[in-house]
């Protein structure tokens, strides 16, 4: 469903820690691993977690229990609990993160840009304002805060949404 060869190319989805041919029977799902994360794994008899963000991303030269992604990597070990993240595979497959957040928002006309295949772009189906926009999302995702930078609250009828910080799309966004 979430093929890694439509990751973006710095990212590093897939197998954090673990090995490729082991069984499982049971999975535990979590936006990111942490310590608390793996022992809830263990805990609840899940040879692996899947989680959205990669622990591994940066270049690291040890791993240490005084770090985070350490005592992480450190604790999956030796809880027997394997990590595999999903991230911008997840958010550009087709029916992944992005697709289902257009569908929650009911985006309309929705398209994928070529250079940027981890957002969408789609028109609401009635215009709004950039507040009104915000206090929309905040209810469609029931979320409650939502953080608008913008100097006006000027008229909204497309989007261009990414999931995550988008920052690497904002010239694509800017063009569209």
């Amino acid at each position: 469903l979430f093929p890694f060869e439509i990751a973006e190319p710095w990212d590093n989805c897939g197998i954090q820690i673990g090995d490729p041919t082991r069984r499982v029977n049971s999975i535990a799902f979590s936006l990111d691993a942490t310590p608390q994360t793996v022992k809830f794994a263990a805990a609840s008899s899940c040879e692996l977690l899947v989680t959205h963000h990669p622990v591994l991303l940066e270049p690291f030269r040890n791993i240490v229990a005084d770090s985070l992604f350490g005592r992480t990597l450190l604790d999956a070990a030796r809880m027997g609990v394997d990590i595999l993240s999903l991230h911008t595979n997840l958010d550009a497959a087709a029916g992944g993160l992005n697709d289902q957040l257009t569908d929650k928002l009911g985006l309309q006309n929705v398209t994928t840009s070529v250079s940027a295949q981890c957002a969408r772009v789609g028109r609401l189906p009635i215009a709004t304002t950039v507040f009104g926009l915000a206090r929309k999302i905040a209810k469609d995702l029931e979320i409650s805060h939502v953080r608008v930078i913008s100097e006006k609250d000027g008229e909204v009828r497309k989007l261009f949404l990414a999931a995550g910080s988008g920052m690497s799309y904002l010239g694509e966004a800017l063009r569209q």
